[in-house]
C-alpha cells in the first residue's frame, strides 16, 4: 500500500501501522470444538467481568476475582502461558529481579488493547495516559484509567483540550493511595510491533521522581493465525478473529535487570530507557514516528475506507 508510504519509518523502512499478514503455514482453526467452546464461554466471562467492575469501587478485594477472570479470558483466547524474564542488555546473563511494589511505575511498549489486561493480571496496576494538550509542552499531564476501561479507550484528538490532566507524580500518588502500581505506555498508541514508536515527549519518563521504583519492560506475543496487534478497524471483530487463532500461544514480559535501571540523571534517562525497551522486544526504535503520526494515518485510512465502501 504505497498510498500510506508517508508513515514508513525512514530508518528501517518498516510500516508500524498497517495490519500484519497472518502466517501462511499456520491454520486459523486447529480444533473446531475448542473454537466453539471459546465463542460460548467468552461472553459469559465478559458479562461477569463487567458486573463485578463497578462493585470493585466499593469492595477493592474483588480485584483478585477480576484478575482471575481476566486470566481466563486470555487463556480462552489462546494465550495459555504468561511468563516473565529479567534481561540484561549488556550481556546474556540473567538479570536481577525486583518485586513490583504498590508504589512502583511500570514502563512498557504498546502492541495491543490486551496489554493493559496482561499487566492487570500480573500486577493489579492502573494505567496512565497523557492528555493531548500536554504533547506540545514540557510538562507531562495525564489521566488515570482502570485497565479494563482502558481496553475500550479511544485516544482523543490532539486538538482536544477539554480533559483535565495531572502530573506524573500526582498520578503515581493516586495509584499508590489505592495500593496499586502505575503503568505507562510512552508510545501512547499501538503499533504492529515492527518498530518501537518514538515517545512524543520523553518528559513522561524523565519527570518520574527519583525516589519511585521503576520497572522497564517489553511485551512479546507469539501468535498463530492472526496477529495480536490492533492498529485499525473494529476491536470486536479483531478479538473474534483472535479467538480463532491456534491454541497454545504465549505472552512474554521481558523486564530490564534492576541494576540497569539507572535513575541518577533524569534528563537523559528517558531517551536511554526507551532505547533499552527496543532491545527488550528486539525491534528497532523509529526515528520520526510518534502517536501524532498515527492520528494522521488513521484519518487517511478512515477516509480511504469510507470511499472504498461507497
Amino acid at each position: 500500500m504505497e498510498k500510506f508510504s508517508t508513515w514508513r519509518d525512514k530508518a528501517s523502512g518498516e510500516h508500524p501501522f498497517l495490519p500484519l499478514k497472518k502466517p501462511s503455514d499456520v491454520p486459523i482453526i486447529l480444533i473446531v470444538p475448542y473454537f466453539i467452546l471459546r465463542i460460548f464461554c467468552l461472553p459469559l466471562f465478559f458479562i461477569l467481568l463487567f458486573l463485578l467492575y463497578p462493585i470493585t469501587w466499593i469492595i477493592p478485594p474483588l480485584h483478585f476475582v477480576m484478575r482471575i477472570l481476566v486470566r481466563i479470558i486470555l487463556f480462552v483466547s489462546g494465550f495459555h502461558t504468561i511468563k516473565d524474564n529479567w534481561v540484561r542488555t549488556t550481556s546474556r546473563q540473567k538479570g536481577n529481579a525486583k518485586p513490583i511494589f504498590p508504589s512502583s511505575i511500570i514502563i512498557s511498549n504498546h502492541l495491543s488493547y490486551l496489554d493493559s489486561l496482561v499487566f492487570y493480571f500480573w500486577s493489579n496496576c492502573l494505567v496512565a495516559h497523557s492528555c493531548p494538550s500536554s504533547r506540545s509542552t514540557e510538562k507531562y499531564s495525564g489521566v488515570l484509567y482502570e485497565p479494563i476501561r482502558y481496553v475500550f479507550h479511544q485516544c482523543p484528538a490532539a486538538s482536544s483540550s477539554s480533559i483535565k490532566g495531572y502530573s506524573l507524580e500526582d498520578l503515581s500518588n493516586q495509584a499508590t493511595a489505592k495500593g496499586r502500581p502505575l503503568l505507562i505506555f510512552p508510545e501512547e498508541t499501538t503499533a504492529n510491533g515492527t518498530v518501537l514508536l518514538k515517545s512524543w515527549n520523553h518528559n513522561c519518563l524523565s519527570s518520574i521522581p527519583p525516589s519511585v521504583s521503576v520497572h522497564v519492560s517489553g511485551l512479546i506475543y507469539s501468535w498463530g493465525g492472526f496477529p495480536v496487534s490492533h492498529t485499525v478497524g473494529s476491536k470486536i471483530l479483531h478479538f473474534l478473529k483472535l479467538c480463532c487463532q491456534s491454541p497454545g500461544q504465549n505472552i512474554t514480559i521481558n523486564f530490564l535487570s534492576s541494576d540497569e535501571v539507572d535513575s541518577s540523571n533524569r534528563e537523559e534517562w528517558g531517551a536511554r530507557t526507551w532505547a533499552k525497551v527496543g532491545t527488550l522486544v528486539k525491534t528497532p526504535l523509529a526515528q520520526f514516528l510518534t502517536a501524532l503520526d498515527k492520528e494522521k494515518f488513521l484519518d487517511m485510512w478512515n477516509n480511504y475506507s469510507v470511499k472504498k465502501t461507497n
